[in-house]
């Protein structure tokens, strides 16, 4: 489990006076067996904004601690999935490789609901080379009302492209499953650390929430370096799920349910991003 750190003080440009600094656990996922699975899904309580209750149509965040195998071809490897009905999830986080322009790995997202509400899935894609193999990377991003608004990765705004599908998953069931590290057909490689989802939609300057400084608005697509360190998140109140540990403690600090964990062939990382 995190343990509280320090104060951070004018560390480095960005911080900010009263961000905490943690030292945290985290945990390996070996790409051909490691997986994470609960009974439930986190729509059950993240309110929705439309009235049909129980649709991903909702506001909030998602953040973690990434450390992804590094790969050199094209192919999805999922890092999350949540629910599905006829194969469709009403969420799925993954990282992938492209050879076009300069090549390199990013994140990729399908998120059920189109900011019209009509059902429509989008598959976020934030820019090639965006991501970076074997490495610890601090990555979230902000949806509301069905889309994605925003990614941030390593306290800098990253642009993303978003195209429409169909077949959404629009009103998934409060027990759709949740699993990490596998979607069903294939595995994923990378070490994992505090995953944390709540109904807050946050902005650049609100990443300073998880991460120890962020880049100047003004230089949006520039990551301060050295990379900042992860922080003791605020609890909101309610409504939110906060999972960190090591293979033996990892469980959910959060508010909610997620129903049983079960966890398979997971083992602890050889590094953590407080390192």
């Amino acid at each position: 489990m995190a343990q509280f750190g320090y104060t951070v003080a004018g560390f480095g440009a960005g911080a900010e006076q009263g961000i905490v600094e943690i030292d945290v656990d985290a945990i390996e996922f070996n790409g051909s067996s490691s997986k994470i699975e609960y009974t439930n899904s986190f729509w059950r309580y993240i309110d929705p904004m439309n009235s049909g209750g129980g649709s991903p149509n909702a506001t909030g965040t998602f953040s973690m601690w990434l450390k992804p195998d590094a790969i050199f071809s094209a192919g999805s490897k999922p890092i999350m999935q949540i629910g599905s009905v006829d194969g469709t999830p009403s969420i799925r986080v993954a990282y992938n490789y492209s050879s076009g322009g300069v090549g390199g790995m990013y994140l990729e997202v399908e998120f059920i609901g189109s900011l019209n509400e009509f059902g429509y899935w989008k598959k976020y894609t934030t820019t090639i080379g965006s991501l970076t193999g074997n490495v610890w990377q601090h990555c979230a991003f902000a949806f509301t009302n069905g889309g994605i608004t925003a990614f941030f990765i390593d306290g800098a705004t990253v642009s993303s492209f978003g195209i429409n599908g169909s077949g959404a998953d629009t009103d998934p069931a409060d027990t759709e499953n949740t699993l990490i590290g596998y979607d069903g057909s294939t595995y994923g490689g990378f070490c994992l650390a505090e995953l944390y989802i709540d109904q807050t939609h946050r902005l650049l300057s609100n990443m300073t929430d998880f991460i120890t400084k962020v880049t100047s608005p003004t230089a949006a697509t520039t990551k301060p370096s050295p990379r900042g360190k992860p922080v003791r998140i605020a609890d909101p109140g309610n409504n939110y799920f906060y999972l960190t540990g090591d293979s033996t403690t990892w469980a959910n600090q959060g508010t909610n349910t997620l129903g049983t964990q079960t966890l398979s062939n997971i083992t602890d990382c050889a590094d953590s991003p407080s390192d």
